[in-house]
Order: C-alpha cells, then structure tokens, then sequence
C-alpha cells in the first residue's frame, strides 16, 4: 500500500464523521510523526544492540590478552623468588653450622683450659674428726684455702682417715692419686701439702699457720 491509498483511506475514514479537512491533515501529519518516530526507535536499538555486542568483543579480547602476558610475567618471576629462597636457606645453614663451630671451639677451649688449669693439687688429711682440735683446725684452714684459692689452678682434695665406714675407697683413691707415701709411717694425725698431679710432694704446711699465710706461700709456688 503506498502513501497516497494510505492517506485517502484515513481521510475517508474521518470523512464519515463529517471531520474538517485541516483536522484530518493533522491526524495524518500525526500518524506520519508516528511512523517516522517509530522507525528511528527501531533504528537506535539495532545501533545500541550493536554497540553492546562491540564492548563485550573488546572486553574479552582485553581479557584474554592479559591471561595470555600473566603466565609469562609469573614464570619470569619464579627463578629470582627460588634464587632469594634458595640463597635464604644457605644462609640460614652457614649461620647455623658457624654457631655449632663456636659452641663447639668454646667447648673444646674448656676442656683443654679445664685440663691445663689443674697442674697442682692442694690435699688435706685427716686421721679423726672434730673432736680432735687439731683434726678440726686443720678441716678449717683447708676449707677456708679453697674459697680463697679458687682462682688457682689447684685441684683440693681432702681425705677423712678416721672413717672406718668409707676407709677402704679412701685407701683406693689415695693410691689412685699417688699420695700413698704422703702417710706411709707417719704419726701426725692431720696436715696439709701442696703436691703435683704426679703425687710427688712440694711443700707440707701446718693448720697453726693460718689459711692466710698458707694461701700467700701457695700463690708463690704455683705463680700465681
């Protein structure tokens, strides 16, 4: 049907109701206005429908390009962060195995200091207890020497003659330590000698001297 048919009819139509024709030719000029607005409705949805079918292409073009560069850019990464682990971890075992070292030369250091420091022994005998005085003095002056002595290279042994109960272990460990000629025959019933670790004897001091003056002609032989 075109346009002149179309009108006709319209205007036949409104002619029916005994419409002026300036009315009718606003109806038409209408329905055209219509028609016209219609089209362009049409026209701005395709271009719209279009357009959201363009961004969502660009959108997953962007998106795939970029999960194509991120495996790359990881991988390129993972050698340095697996070098700084790898190098992390050497250290980490270098500064322990030094540690181990020190701790271990500390050790050692003891032991040969702990072996060299003792180049003399300081003994003491006694043949009963306390209830002898001279026993008794003597048990004081040695106990005082170790206090004041501790700083020597002195190793103090005290041996208790008198215990009948522990006598056997006692002759034990003065033969042990040499020291067995120090009471062989002899009558005094307690004293006090500086003696070498071999057992041999340096000098016998008397408890009636004092544990100071004792202790200065002790400093004086063994040079300290």
């Amino acid at each position: 049907m075109n346009q002149s048919s179309y009108e006709s009819e319209i205007r036949e139509h409104y002619g029916r109701f005994h419409l002026e024709d300036e009315l009718v030719d606003q109806i038409l000029d209408a329905g055209q206005f219509a028609a016209s607005a219609r089209r362009w409705k049409q026209i701005a949805i395709t271009v719209s429908i279009g357009l959201a079918a363009m961004i969502v292409l660009s959108i997953g073009l962007l998106l795939d390009s970029s999960s194509e560069n991120q495996p790359v850019a990881n991988s390129e990464n993972l050698p340095e962060k697996k070098i700084n682990s790898e190098q992390n971890t050497t250290a980490s075992d270098i500064k322990m195995n030094d540690d181990t070292k020190d701790r271990e030369s500390v050790k050692e250091t003891d032991k040969k200091v702990a072996v060299v420091s003792e180049q003399y022994r300081l003994v003491a005998f006694r043949s009963h207890g306390n209830a002898c005085p001279h026993c008794r003095a003597t048990g004081i002056v040695y106990h005082e020497l170790e206090e004041s002595l501790d700083d020597t290279s002195l190793e103090f042994v005290e041996f208790n003659l008198g215990d009948a109960t522990s006598r056997q272990k006692t002759d034990q460990a003065i033969n042990q330590l040499q020291l067995a000629p120090l009471i062989d025959g002899r009558s005094e019933t307690a004293f006090i000698t500086l003696t070498g670790l071999d057992g041999k004897p340096i000098q016998e001091f008397k408890p009636s001297m004092g544990s100071n003056k004792i202790a200065e002609q002790v400093r004086k032989l063994i040079g300290h």
